[in-house]
This record gives C-alpha cells, sequence and structure tokens, in this order.
C-alpha cells in the first residue's frame, strides 16, 4: 500500500543517514549547497539520490544521482581508471575501419 511504501522509503532514509553518520539537517544542507544537482552530470536529484562517500573512510563527498554513483563504483572510485576511461573516449573511432 501507499502508506507502507513511503515507511519503507522513510526507513530506508533514515538508515543511509545513520551509516553516514550525517543528519537530516546536513542531509538537506547538502542538496542546497548543490543547487539539487549531481555534482557530476548536473542533472536534478532529491533527497532519494545517493550519499557518495569514500570507501576507505565512509566519509560523504557529496549527494550523487544514480547513475553517476554508479558509474564510480564500477571504477571502483579509482582515478587511473577514469582518466583512462577519458583517455579511451577521446580515441578515433574504428568502426569504420574494421571492414
Amino acid at each position: 500500500t501507499h502508506v507502507e511504501r513511503d515507511a519503507s522509503r522513510n526507513n530506508h532514509y533514515k538508515r543511509r543517514l545513520k551509516k553516514y553518520q550525517i543528519s537530516a539537517d546536513q542531509h538537506e544542507n547538502l542538496l542546497n549547497s548543490q543547487n539539487y544537482k549531481c555534482l557530476i552530470c548536473e542533472e536534478a536529484i532529491d533527497i532519494s539520490s545517493h550519499i557518495d562517500h569514500c570507501h576507505k573512510t565512509l566519509r560523504v563527498r557529496g549527494i550523487l544521482c544514480y547513475k553517476c554513483n554508479l558509474g564510480l563504483g564500477f571504477f571502483r572510485d579509482n582515478e587511473m581508471f577514469l582518466k583512462n576511461a577519458i583517455k579511451y573516449l577521446n580515441l578515433p573511432e574504428i568502426s569504420d575501419t574494421l571492414s
């Protein structure tokens, strides 16, 4: 039901705040400081967006959209992998030469 779904979302929100040791006010301040935009792609975000953190220290870095948070996770927060991905994106396309 609608009430159960809202309660589940609220519990999930509270667990995330507790996990990263931030208050609801601190979370709201982060969103405000980011103008409710993902710090990577600048898409609109809200309180359901992902709290990004350093996996070594668990300290919060900011709030990201789902896709950007997932992307960082797939790159294992490794700066070299991300730099190599940027280099790769700038390579010339080779599909025409494969025929």
